[in-house]
């Protein structure tokens, strides 16, 4: 909208703007969905841990900062609580991330959070 009154304005042009935007199908298109509700998510899934979501992100590391902490984590979420585990590790593969992620499941190792 911004955009637009730079160089133009009409009387009525909001609700013109907004009319056109409702009825593009390319702006229809490029809303967002709303997000689940708690009983959607319960419709969707049954019961908790049946669901889950996983992504390794890493980290960069700043030059004499290497041993300083885990250079991955290991997001798990579970879908129907929304439940969320960060899990450091030291190496990007699937041995490391399935022991880290039983290690964190049954509570054996602690998760060490690097401050600074």
């Amino acid at each position: 909208m911004e955009m637009l009154e730079r160089d133009f304005w009409w009387e009525g042009m909001y609700r013109d703007v907004r009319r056109w935007c409702w009825l593009c199908q390319v702006c229809r298109g490029e809303r967002g969905k709303a997000g689940t509700t708690a009983w959607a998510r319960a419709e969707l899934y049954s019961h908790p841990f049946r669901v889950l979501q996983f992504d390794t992100i890493s980290r960069k590391t700043k030059e004499g900062q290497e041993g300083r902490s885990a250079k991955h984590v290991l997001t798990c979420v579970c879908v129907f609580r929304r439940w969320c585990w960060l899990i450091p590790l030291d190496k990007r593969d699937a041995s490391t991330s399935a022991a880290g992620l039983g290690d964190a499941a049954y509570g054996v190792v602690p998760v060490r959070v690097a401050v600074g």
